[in-house]
């Protein structure tokens, strides 16, 4: 679970992607930039934890926070 606030906005969410493509859609405005921002290290979320394969990108209870380019 993620939660991500910017001035007037905030959400909980939590996924779960299988192996190839994925899709992530819906109305403008509901976040889809801010996840896909968040899992690329563009975005620090406010607290929460996102993995990739296993791999902790970050997680604010330890404090990883990997940059963008690892």
């Amino acid at each position: 679970m993620r939660r991500a606030a910017r001035s007037h906005f905030s959400f909980d969410v939590a996924l779960d992607f299988a192996v190839g493509w994925n899709i992530l859609f819906g109305p403008s405005g509901s976040g889809k930039t801010t996840i896909l921002s968040s899992i690329a290290g563009l975005l620090r979320p406010d607290s929460g934890r996102i993995t990739l394969a296993e791999r902790v990108l970050f997680e604010q209870a330890t404090r990883v926070d990997l940059p963008p380019d690892h």
